[in-house]
Order: C-alpha cells, then sequence, then structure tokens
C-alpha cells in the first residue's frame, strides 16, 4: 500500500475508489470514456487526492488513473518545464 494511506485511519478503506477499483484500471492504454468521467468524479472527493497525484508522479506509476489523472496526463505534468503556467 502506498504511504499516503497511512493518513488514513482506515488505510484504503477511507478512500472512494476502494467502490470502483476497476475503474482504474483498464486493459487499453486508453481508459473508456465513461470509466475516465466516473474515475476523475470519484478521485475529486477523495480525502487525500492531492497525495495520491504526487505517489503516482513519484513512482513513476504507468498504468492507470492516480490522483484524477490519466497516464498521459501525468506524463504531460513530468515533462512541463518547471514554472510553466497552466491554464
Amino acid at each position: 500500500m502506498p504511504s499516503f494511506l497511512d493518513a488514513l485511519p482506515d488505510g484504503h478503506a477511507g478512500t472512494p475508489c476502494r467502490f470502483e477499483p476497476s475503474v482504474y484500471f483498464s486493459r487499453t492504454t486508453t481508459p473508456p470514456p465513461d470509466h475516465l468521467r466516473l474515475a476523475k468524479t470519484i478521485c475529486s472527493t477523495c480525502p487525500v487526492q492531492p497525495e495520491c497525484l504526487q505517489y503516482a508522479l513519484a513512482a513513476g506509476e504507468r498504468d492507470g488513473i492516480w490522483g484524477g489523472l490519466t497516464t498521459a496526463e501525468r506524463n504531460a505534468l513530468r515533462t512541463r518545464p518547471t514554472g510553466t503556467a497552466t491554464s
């Protein structure tokens, strides 16, 4: 288990993604649109969403939706020059 879950008194049981784990990992490189929308909605309610995203970036997670971002979105964050503003 990622260490950011230690911040929750009940670990992974305290995260909303526990109810729909299959939404976060797809057998294809591009998640189905309905899975993507659902995962992003669920992530937006999570008490550890920022920590989840930071974990995924630091760990180099290549698959799935972590912290509300897809693999492509996380890769874009990794390659964006420091100090570049987003709109």
